[in-house]
C-alpha cells in the first residue's frame, strides 16, 4: 500500500507541476517572477519525491516518518492545485487587466512562495531541517526577477503609449478583449506601485490615454463569443472560408480571411475595421448587416454578419429556377440598395457586385453583402494578380483602378444579366480567362442571351429597352455610363 500511495501522489504532482510550468510561459506581466515561482515548484516537487523515497527506504519499519512525509506531500499537492488555478488565471489576463492587477499579482506570488516555503520548512523540521539555503536563494532570485519584470513591463507600457499617441484608434493588439471600463479604470488609476520605472511608465501611458480621442477597433468582437454550429465550412474561396456560427444565441456567418503573407494580417485587419465601421452605420432593408470583425490572437481576421437561411440569389436560382417573386424583384432590390449607397455623402461604393453577394432573407428580399471590404482585402493580398471576377468587372478596375460609383453601375448591369439568365455574364464568350479579360478591357460586351428561356420574357430581342439600358451601363468610358438614380428609375419602370 505504501508503494502505491507514493506512486499515485507523485504522479499527480508531476502533472500539476507540468501544467504550472506551461501556464507560466503564457504569463505576460510579472513574467520572471511567475517563471521563478513555477521553477521553484518543480524543484520542491523533486525534493518531495526524494524525501518520499528516503522515507520509504528508512521509515517503513516504523511508519511514522513515511506517513509524515506522505501527509505533507499531499498538502503540497493541494497547494500546487491552487497555484495551478491562479497561474492559469494570470496567463489569461488581457493587456489592461495585467497592469491593473500587477501589484495584486506580485502579492499573490509572494504569498504562494511563502506558503510553499512554510510547507517545506515544516517537512524539513520533521525530517532534516535543510531548507534555509534554498529559502534565501529563492528570495534573491525573486528580487532579481522582480527588477527584470519591472524593466520589461515598463517598456511594454511605453510601447503602448507610443502606439496610442501615433494611431487613430487603439489597435487590437493593445485592446485585446478589453472593455472601455478597463481602459478608463487604467486611465484613472493612480496606483503605480513603488518601482520608479513602473511609476514613470504608467504615468506616460495614462497621459497618452488622457490625450487620446480615437476609439477601439470598431465593432471588434471578442472571439470567445463566437461558436461554430458545424465544424465544416459551407463555402470556400481563394481569399476566405465561410462558416455557419453562433454569437450570443444568434446564427451568424463567420468569414475567415486567408492572407497570402503573414505580414499582411495587421494591415488587412486595420482596413477591415475601417470598412466595417462605415458599413455598420448603414440602415437599409436591402443591405445585409455586419455585426463586426475580430482577430483571435495570432490567427487570421474574421468578419461576422447576419446569417441568411436562403443563402445567395445565384444558388437559390439554381435550386428553384421558377421561384416567384424572383430575379425581377431582386434586381429592383439591388437597384434601391445601390441608390441608397451612392446617395450618401460621401457616396459609398460597393465594389464587389455579383450574384453570390446578393443574399436572400426569409421573405426572399435581396440584401447586398460582401462590400468593398472584400475588394480591399483581395486587392491587398493579390496585388499584381489577375482578377478572378472578370465577368463582373469594368475595364478600369481590371486595369488596377479602385472601384467607383461608375464601376458599380457597370457591375450592376452584369448582375441584371446574371440574375435573368442564371449564368455568369460572359458564359457565352470564350472560356479562357485571359481572353475574356482582354475582351472586357477593349470594350467588348456579353453576347445577347438569345432564346434563353429564363431571360426571354425580359430580354426578347437586342433592341428591347432593358438590353439597351444595360449596353449604356457597359460604356467603355466611366463618364459615358448613367448614374444609379437614372438606372434604378429606368429598371423600375421596365420591370414593374
Amino acid at each position: 500500500m505504501a508503494d502505491f500511495g507514493a506512486g499515485l501522489a507523485t504522479g499527480v504532482t508531476v502533472e500539476i507541476v507540468k501544467a504550472i510550468l506551461e501556464y507560466a510561459k503564457e504569463v505576460r506581466i510579472n513574467k520572471r517572477q511567475a517563471k521563478c515561482l513555477a521553477e521553484r515548484c518543480q524543484g520542491l516537487a523533486i525534493k518531495y519525491q526524494q524525501a518520499l523515497g528516503e522515507a520509504e527506504m528508512n521509515g517503513l519499519r516504523d511508519g511514522h516518518t513515511y506517513s509524515t512525509v506522505l501527509r505533507h506531500h499531499e498538502q503540497f499537492g493541494k497547494l500546487l492545485s491552487k497555484l495551478e488555478v491562479n497561474m492559469k488565471k494570470w496567463s489569461e489576463l488581457h493587456f489592461w487587466r495585467r497592469f491593473l492587477q500587477k501589484s495584486a499579482m506580485e502579492g499573490e506570488i509572494r504569498a504562494f512562495s511563502g506558503q510553499l516555503e512554510d510547507a517545506w520548512k515544516v517537512l524539513q523540521i520533521a525530517t532534516s531541517l535543510q531548507h534555509l539555503a534554498a529559502t534565501n536563494r529563492l528570495a534573491r532570485d525573486l528580487e532579481r526577477a522582480r527588477a527584470e519584470d519591472a524593466r520589461n513591463d515598463a517598456e511594454a507600457l511605453r510601447n503602448a503609449a507610443r502606439m496610442i499617441s501615433n494611431d487613430s484608434y487603439i489597435h487590437q493588439q493593445i485592446a485585446d478583449a478589453a472593455t472601455w471600463e478597463d481602459i478608463n479604470q487604467f486611465r484613472r488609476d493612480s496606483q503605480g506601485g513603488t518601482d520608479p520605472l513602473m511609476i514613470e511608465a504608467r504615468n506616460e501611458l495614462r497621459l497618452a490615454l488622457k490625450k487620446y480621442t480615437g476609439a477601439t477597433p470598431p465593432l471588434a468582437i471578442d472571439s470567445s463569443e463566437l461558436g461554430m454550429v458545424f465544424d465544416t465550412f459551407f463555402h470556400e474561396g481563394s481569399h476566405s472560408t465561410l462558416y455557419r456560427g453562433q454569437m450570443k444565441g444568434t446564427q451568424v456567418v463567420i468569414k475567415k480571411m486567408h492572407p497570402k503573407k503573414a505580414e499582411d494580417i495587421d494591415k488587412v485587419f486595420r482596413r477591415m475595421c475601417h470598412e466595417v465601421e462605415v458599413w455598420s452605420k448603414l440602415d437599409h432593408p436591402n443591405i445585409n448587416r455586419f455585426l463586426g470583425c475580430c482577430r483571435p490572437r495570432d490567427e487570421m481576421p474574421f468578419l461576422v454578419s447576419v446569417w441568411m437561411e436562403n443563402r445567395d440569389a445565384r444558388e437559390y436560382l439554381a435550386r428553384y429556377p421558377e421561384v416567384k417573386p424572383g430575379p425581377d424583384k431582386w434586381v429592383l432590390d439591388v437597384a434601391e440598395a445601390l441608390r441608397y449607397l451612392h446617395g450618401l455623402q460621401p457616396p459609398i461604393v460597393h465594389g464587389n457586385l455579383r450574384g453570390k453577394h446578393i443574399l436572400l432573407d426569409e421573405n426572399l428580399n435581396a440584401r447586398l453583402s460582401d462590400f468593398s471590404i472584400s475588394y480591399a482585402v483581395n486587392n491587398a493580398w493579390t496585388a499584381g494578380s489577375r482578377s478572378p471576377l472578370v465577368d463582373w468587372s469594368c475595364p478600369e478596375v481590371l486595369s488596377g483602378d479602385d472601384p467607383t460609383t461608375e464601376s458599380d453601375v457597370f457591375s450592376f448591369a452584369r448582375v441584371i444579366l446574371e440574375l435573368l439568365t442564371g449564368r455568369d455574364p460572359l458564359y457565352q464568350s470564350m472560356t479562357n480567362l485571359h481572353t475574356r479579360e482582354r475582351l472586357v478591357r477593349e470594350g467588348g460586351n456579353p453576347v445577347f442571351p438569345g432564346n434563353n428561356p429564363a431571360s426571354l420574357r425580359r430580354l426578347p430581342d437586342p433592341t428591347c429597352r432593358l438590353w439597351r439600358l444595360m449596353l449604356q451601363c457597359w460604356a467603355l468610358k466611366p463618364a459615358g455610363r448613367p448614374d444609379i438614380g437614372t438606372v434604378a428609375a429606368e429598371v423600375t419602370d421596365i420591370l414593374k
